[in-house]
């Protein structure tokens, strides 16, 4: 069930998946509400220092006590992002942005477009990424 993140039949009956809190806001919105945040700073990339965000949109994401921020624009033109503990994917057309957890199991996958299709590199499973689910390879 999409609405509870639920699965209502099958052998994973009942099992919920774990939400990850993720919303675009302005960056001084995301800033009052989150004031110790981390800002990425990548050289060349267009992501800037905490000052350089000022009217930006940001993609802000917390899991736990910890809060991060993305730039949407570079995110956007990423796509695919593996950071921290969070796979982000951000779809520039809809402005649909998707976070997930890394870790399946023991392992935590990194992840890449290829051939228009969303791959972990440990594995090579084929990815959903509205639902995060693995549609092909090992992990199916």
């Amino acid at each position: 069930s999409q609405p509870w993140g639920m699965a209502i039949h099958g052998p994973l009956k009942g099992t919920r998946l774990r939400l990850i809190p993720a919303r675009i806001v302005p960056w001084i919105t995301w800033l009052d509400d989150h004031p110790d945040t981390l800002v990425i700073e990548v050289e060349g990339r267009g992501f800037g220092g905490r000052e350089s965000f000022s009217e930006r949109y940001v993609i802000g994401i917390t899991l736990g006590e910890h809060a991060k921020a993305y730039a949407f624009e570079p995110a956007s033109k990423e796509g695919v992002i593996n950071d921290w503990v969070l796979l982000i994917l951000v779809d520039p057309d809809t402005k649909g942005v998707y976070t997930y957890l890394r870790k399946v199991g023991d392992q935590q996958l990194d992840f890449i477009r290829r051939d228009g299709r969303l791959v972990d590199l440990q594995t090579g499973s084929i990815w959903e990424q509205a639902r995060g689910l693995a549609i092909e390879g090992t992990l199916r």
